[in-house]
């Protein structure tokens, strides 16, 4: 790696691209607040996607691609959200984050 570019910076979020050395890309994505978020990219350093897929917070979230060094689909792996556990303290169940999917 030679190159870190933030192109768009508001507030705690930027979206950045990164270069191998000898200048093609080879990743790009937002993060907000010094964690992933949405979608991000990976290349080979033939210029074709590696893999992409989606962050919340740190995290993979929904499916994610991988690819050969010629572009053909390798694999796809679904990743779910992760919810923290139960609070064990609380004589009722209570669930620490709430997640709304659409």
């Amino acid at each position: 790696l030679l190159l870190c570019v933030p192109l768009i910076g508001l507030g705690q979020t930027e979206y950045v691209k990164e270069y191998y050395e000898n200048g093609k890309l080879l990743c790009e994505g937002t993060y907000m607040n010094g964690q992933k978020t949405g979608l991000h990219k990976t290349y080979y350093n033939n210029g074709l996607i590696k893999n992409k897929g989606e962050y919340l917070n740190g995290t993979k979230v929904g499916i994610w691609r991988d690819y050969n060094n010629n572009g053909d689909l390798k694999n796809e792996v679904k990743h779910l959200f992760k919810v923290d556990p139960i609070d064990d303290e609380c004589p009722l169940p209570i669930l620490k984050k709430k997640i709304i999917i659409e």
